[in-house]
């Protein structure tokens, strides 16, 4: 009987209560760090989702797991509030009501607000096999937020060692505090 009900928590409750991602190998010549479904949740989910990912670890990272190890490696977090969900860098998110990250270093975030801008397509993040589109791309810090809808979206980035990166959202709830993202990330190794 325990046994049925430690399966079931595994295989039913686990994926809707867990966090999780899944790293792909690299492609081509090993330039490029591909994460997938990546699941993060507004403000009021920091404790329980989790608001911040480490690209270094591929993991997301929960405010109560924040410490002065587990920081200094998120480089993306992402803010849900009521009307306004976007992604900030981890050496402000405390003005938005997040949890402070200790050792937080920037990132600069560049939302895309259409299909194409800067040269950068659905279609370019889908076919990368290597850093090359990255690479030659300059990544500037907007204000911008992500779009009601109009899925998918992307979002540039690049993280304070330099290393540049797209995120692909594919999957939103949009709930105020408790809104929750899910995205695909491509970024330099």
């Amino acid at each position: 009987m325990y046994r049925f009900l430690g399966l079931f928590f595994l295989m039913v409750l686990g994926p809707l209560l867990l966090p999780s991602c899944s790293r792909e190998p690299m492609g081509q010549g090993g330039g490029l760090l591909t994460y997938r479904d990546i699941r993060l949740g507004g403000v009021a989910l920091q404790d329980s989702l989790g608001a911040c990912f480490s690209t270094a670890k591929g993991t997301v990272v929960r405010a109560y797991e924040l410490d002065g190890e587990t920081g200094p490696g998120v480089d993306i977090v992402f803010v849900g509030l009521p009307g306004v969900r976007f992604f900030e860098s981890p050496d402000v998110v405390s003005y938005w009501g997040l949890d402070q990250v200790p050792g937080a270093r920037p990132t600069i975030f560049m939302h895309l607000e259409a299909e194409g801008q800067e040269g950068f397509t659905i279609s370019d993040f889908d076919r990368m096999m290597d850093d090359s589109l990255l690479r030659a791309r300059d990544i500037t810090a907007d204000q911008g937020a992500l779009p009601l809808d109009g899925l998918p979206f992307l979002v540039l980035f690049e993280n304070a060692d330099g290393k540049k990166g797209a995120l692909k959202i594919h999957a939103m709830k949009k709930a105020g505090k408790t809104s929750e993202i899910t995205f695909d990330l491509k970024m330099q190794p």
